[in-house]
C-alpha cells in the first residue's frame, strides 16, 4: 500500500502520467481526510486534471428549482444555474457537479468519473455536466485578457472588478477556443455604488478583431439591449425596457445575466435576467466561435462568476451505488 492507493485502485493510478502520480501522492493524506465531502470533488479534479469545477448539492437545489422568479432576496442567482434544460428531477436528490472540459482532449472523462465515484459519499447520485468555461474568481486573473491593453483585472474575495476611465472589455484568454454551434452562458454582475451610471454587461462570441454579440444593461435607460459589433460598428438588435414590467435596474445589486444561443439555418438568441426571459431574437449566423467576457462603458463593473456550456448540454449520470 502506498498512501492508501492499494492494488484495488490500480485502475485509477496506472493510467496517470508520472508527474500527475507524484502530485497525487504528495497530496494523498489531506485528500483522504476530506473524502466524502464536496471539497473532495474539486480538489481531486484540480489535482489530477488541472481543471476547474463546482458542485451544488440537493440542499441548494431545493429552493433554486422551486423558484419561479428570483429576486435580490436570492442574490440574483439564475434559476437555470443548477438544473439541466427540461423539467427538474424532483424525485431523486443528487449533487450537480460541473467539470470544465475545454475540448482539447486533455481531460479523460472516464477517469474523471472514476475519481468522482471514489471521492463521493457512499451511494450518492451525481450528475456531471461537462462545461466549456468556469471562473468563480477565487484565484488569479490568468484566464482573462484586456481588450486594447490596460490595467490587469482586479480579483479579490470571489469578485472581479473592471474599472477604468474608458470603455473597456475583459474577455477569456482562451480566444477562439469556443467553437460549439450552440451555447449558453451565465454571468453574475453588478454596477458598484458610486461608479458612473453607464452601460455594462456580458460579451459572447467575441472574435479576435472585436466583433461579436454583447448583452448590455443600461442603468440610466433602464434597459437590456442585445447588440452586435461588426467591423468595429456597434448596432442594437433588440431592446427590453424593464419599466414595461414595473422594474428598475439598481446600482450595487447583483443580477444574473444568461444568454442562450442555438444555431442552425439562422441564429436564435435569448437573453435572461434573474431567470426571466427578456429578449428573444433571430439573426443570421454571424458567429460560430469566439470568446466570452464582460464590459463597461467608461464606468465600472463587478463580476462574481461566469459559466459557459455547450448546447445541447453534455452530461454523465452516476447512479446510486454504481
Amino acid at each position: 500500500m502506498t498512501l492508501g492507493w492499494t492494488e484495488d485502485l490500480d485502475h485509477l493510478t496506472d493510467g496517470l502520467e508520472p508527474s500527475v502520480l507524484r502530485r497525487l501522492l504528495s497530496q494523498s493524506i489531506p485528500l483522504w481526510r476530506i473524502r466524502g465531502t464536496e471539497d473532495a470533488y474539486g480538489a481531486t479534479i484540480k489535482l489530477i486534471f488541472k481543471a476547474a469545477s463546482r458542485v451544488w448539492n440537493w440542499f441548494d437545489l431545493r429552493w433554486v428549482l422551486d423558484a419561479n422568479i428570483l429576486t435580490e432576496d436570492h442574490q440574483g442567482l439564475d434559476s437555470m444555474l443548477l438544473s439541466l434544460p427540461g423539467p427538474p428531477d424532483m424525485e431523486e436528490n443528487r449533487s450537480n457537479l460541473r467539470i470544465v472540459d475545454d475540448g482539447t482532449g486533455t481531460l479523460d472523462r472516464d477517469l474523471a468519473v472514476a475519481f468522482v465515484k471514489l471521492m463521493r459519499p457512499t451511494g450518492e447520485r451525481i450528475t456531471i455536466t461537462w462545461i466549456s468555461f468556469l471562473d468563480l474568481f477565487d484565484g488569479d486573473a490568468s484566464q482573462w485578457a484586456i481588450a486594447g491593453g490596460g490595467p490587469a483585472l482586479e480579483v479579490s474575495g470571489g469578485t472581479a472588478t473592471a474599472s477604468y476611465g474608458h470603455p473597456q472589455a475583459v474577455y477569456a484568454a482562451a480566444g477562439e477556443a469556443f467553437k460549439v454551434g450552440g451555447q449558453q452562458g451565465y454571468l453574475r454582475l453588478r454596477k458598484p455604488a458610486g461608479a458612473p451610471a453607464v452601460a455594462f454587461g456580458g460579451l459572447f462570441w467575441r472574435q479576435a478583431n472585436g466583433d461579436g454579440y454583447r448583452a448590455s444593461l443600461d442603468i440610466v435607460a433602464n434597459t437590456l439591449t442585445l447588440q452586435i459589433v461588426l467591423g468595429g460598428v456597434l448596432s442594437d438588435l433588440a431592446v427590453y425596457d424593464f419599466a414595461s414590467d414595473g422594474e428598475m435596474i439598481h446600482e450595487d445589486t447583483w443580477y444574473g445575466l444568461r444568454w442562450l444561443v442555438q444555431t442552425g439555418v439562422g441564429t436564435e438568441i435569448k437573453l435572461y435576467v434573474d431567470g426571466m426571459e427578456r429578449i428573444a431574437y433571430s439573426d443570421s449566423p454571424e458567429f460560430y466561435a469566439g470568446s466570452h467576457g464582460f464590459f463597461h462603458d467608461s464606468g465600472s463593473v463587478e463580476v462574481s462568476e461566469i459559466e459557459v456550456m455547450p448546447v445541447p448540454t453534455d452530461s454523465t449520470e452516476i447512479g446510486i451505488n454504481t
